[in-house]
């Protein structure tokens, strides 16, 4: 009986192991540094001017999701971070953010430098312009 037992449930553990150890093998995790510029999408996200993740992107302006929205509390525009960025096949989003010294040089992309944030951060929409129109060829308007 211990038998029949042992070669019922083992499949299922051996699925099991391999259906866990998948997830983490799909997950890719970036510690970031960058200028915090405000909270988004009513504190589920935020916008960051970051340094460039090696073999991953380019320095840039963007905005991401929090893992848990009390992570943003306490931080503000202007503050000079370091996050975890975690990667899996089906959600990008941060998971712990940690406020560095004023001090810490960052190496931004050009376009983003120290200017005051535009756009509305708190729903994500710059001002004058819905959610879904373009915007033309050659920049803003």
């Amino acid at each position: 009986m211990p038998t029949r037992l042992a070669h019922s449930v083992l499949p299922l553990l051996i699925a099991g192991a391999l259906l866990f150890g998948c997830r983490e093998e799909n997950r890719t995790q970036y510690t970031v540094r960058g200028l915090y510029r405000g909270a988004a999408f009513g504190g589920e996200a935020f916008v960051v001017d970051h340094e460039a993740i090696p073999g991953y992107m380019e320095a840039m302006r963007m905005t991401l999701r929090v893992k848990n929205p009390a992570l943003l509390s306490g931080l503000t525009a202007g503050d000079k971070i370091e996050f975890d960025l975690v990667v899996e096949p089906t959600e990008t989003y941060v998971e712990k953010i940690t406020v560095l010294p004023e001090d810490t040089p960052l190496q931004l992309a050009p376009e983003t430098g120290l200017e005051a944030p535009s756009g509305d951060m708190v729903s994500g929409e710059a001002p004058g312009r819905s959610r879904i129109e373009p915007v033309p060829q050659g920049g803003r308007t």
